[in-house]
């Protein structure tokens, strides 16, 4: 603007150079001998009116556009005046924003710490829950080892039982058999009403009686330790035998009671039975037998003989003998 302003004036100044000097002289030239000077400084007034009007007319001109601009930027800094009240309502609401959005950042980060820990510890659960139940399969499938180990034992010993049973009842259907048949006696023998009528035994003798039953009685009882009977029946449980059955020696003193029955002869062979099976090497007690009739007496007795206890009588002594009275 002030260079603007500038120029005029050093135009003006050139005007002035050229302005006629009031003696006839012109500025910066010779004094005109020429008789048509007064016609000469008239076009030179002329011409610098119109170089003034000119150079008025360029200011003039360089004056409106910078009032235009002048105008144009203060349009612009109103515009700047306006946008940055605008801008300044939405930089507090952002910084508010920024702010809301840092504390949540920081809410943010201590849950994932807090949950990280949680994590940590769950996995530590985690894993010793594994470990417990790693210890309870252990325990389980030991238990069941063991168990699968008893019933095979279970399994084993019902098999012995059962064949002790069927040895049992094998035995009982024996025992039937011998007591449903008739038993024969020797012909010499008289019959029982043409007999006499014995002498009872002394009190000594009935001890040596009862002494040599309670041995026979206490000592372990198996299918065939009984008499003559049993062993039979042990001979025709292995097959069959032609040989006489074994007769336990007994004294030379001892007598059965008249009241008894001779003993009954070898039982048949069980052939028609199914196979036996294999039993149990241990002792073997006889359960009560309750057949459809009453047993004979001798099955009686030896029933009668292996529940009752064994007497203590000394033995070491010598054998009681009969009374002669």
């Amino acid at each position: 603007m002030h260079q603007s302003v500038r120029k005029p004036v050093v135009s003006s100044r050139q005007s002035v150079s050229h302005q006629p000097h009031p003696n006839g002289l012109t500025q910066g030239h010779a004094p005109s001998t020429s008789p048509r000077s007064p016609a000469y400084r008239g076009g030179d007034v002329h011409e610098a009116v119109r170089f003034l009007q000119a150079e008025h007319e360029a200011v003039l001109q360089g004056l409106h556009q910078q009032v235009q601009l002048l105008q144009q930027r203060c349009d612009d800094l109103q515009f700047e005046v306006h946008l940055r009240h605008l801008t300044v309502v939405e930089e507090d609401t952002l910084r508010r924003q920024i702010s809301e959005l840092n504390q949540q950042l920081e809410d943010r980060t201590l849950e994932a710490t807090q949950l990280r820990q949680e994590v940590g510890v769950s996995r530590q659960e985690a894993e010793e829950a594994r470990e417990q139940h790693r210890w309870r399969e252990v325990q389980l499938q030991q238990q069941v080892e063991a168990g699968e180990a008893r019933v095979v034992e279970l399994r084993a010993e019902g098999t012995k039982l059962r064949a002790q049973v069927r040895d049992l009842r094998v035995y009982t259907s024996a025992l039937r058999k011998g007591g449903t048949r008739p038993i024969s006696r020797p012909s010499s023998r008289p019959a029982p009403s043409a007999q006499t009528v014995p002498r009872p035994l002394s009190r000594t003798s009935r001890a040596s009686v009862g002494s040599q039953d309670s041995l026979e009685s206490s000592g372990p009882r198996s299918l065939g330790s009984e008499d003559g009977e049993t062993g039979a029946w042990k001979e025709a449980r292995l097959g069959g035998s032609s040989r006489a059955p074994r007769t336990v020696p007994r004294a030379s003193n001892f007598s059965l009671p008249p009241t008894l029955p001779s003993p009954p002869p070898s039982l048949p062979p069980l052939a028609s039975l199914p196979p036996p099976r294999p039993s149990s090497s241990s002792t073997v007690v006889l359960p009560p037998i309750t057949p459809a009739r009453f047993p004979p007496r001798q099955v009686r007795r030896q029933m009668r003989m292996g529940s009752a206890p064994p007497l203590d009588i000394d033995h070491s002594g010598s054998m009681p003998q009969r009374d002669p009275a």
